[in-house]
């Protein structure tokens, strides 16, 4: 597999996840563009634009909704978006890729380029990218919850009380 393909891959989460927290909720559409930009230039780069990977799908079905969201509303929506929508989209993406467990896992597409032809379609191939692409999966999905909980400690500081205050906990 080459490892330019994976970064590429998941570039436009890294870049998402750095540019909003860094310049705030007003960039919530401009990081989902720069998102955006980032898979189609990527699958430019790897020859993989038809057909789109499932990284790259996986990326432009959340990234394309929060932008277009973020291209219509306000202020408010650019707070829920920021609060809510970006810790989570780890979990959508790891949803999506058990989902697709079924039809294509994750892993397959990769392992493939290292991979002989002929061994393809053997029962340790096919076993090992199911749970290669469920762990991906399964990974994603605890990211997402664990940035979740915590946004909701900053959002509901109050009501969560000390335990809000992480800080005394790390010693």
């Amino acid at each position: 597999m080459k490892p330019t393909t994976m970064i590429l891959g998941f570039l436009p989460w890294v870049a998402f996840g750095v540019v909003v927290p860094l310049i705030g909720p007003h960039a919530v559409a401009l990081s989902a563009l720069l998102g955006i930009g980032l898979v189609l230039s990527g699958a430019a780069v790897t020859r993989e634009i038809r057909p789109l990977n499932q990284m790259s799908v996986g990326s432009l079905i959340p990234l394309s909704a929060i932008a277009v969201i973020a291209l219509v509303t306000g202020d408010e929506m650019h707070e829920w978006l920021f609060t809510w929508a970006v810790p989570g989209l780890a979990v959508a993406l790891g949803a999506f890729l058990l989902a697709m467990l079924p039809v294509a896992p994750f892993t397959r597409r990769y392992a493939r380029t290292v991979t002989p032809r002929a061994s393809w379609s053997s029962p340790v191939f096919v076993r090992t990218n199911l749970i290669m692409s469920a762990a991906w999966g399964v990974a994603m999905i605890v990211l997402g919850a664990c940035n979740i909980l915590g946004s909701a400690m900053d959002a509901y500081a109050d009501e969560f009380g000390d335990l809000a205050q992480v800080q005394p906990y790390l010693g």
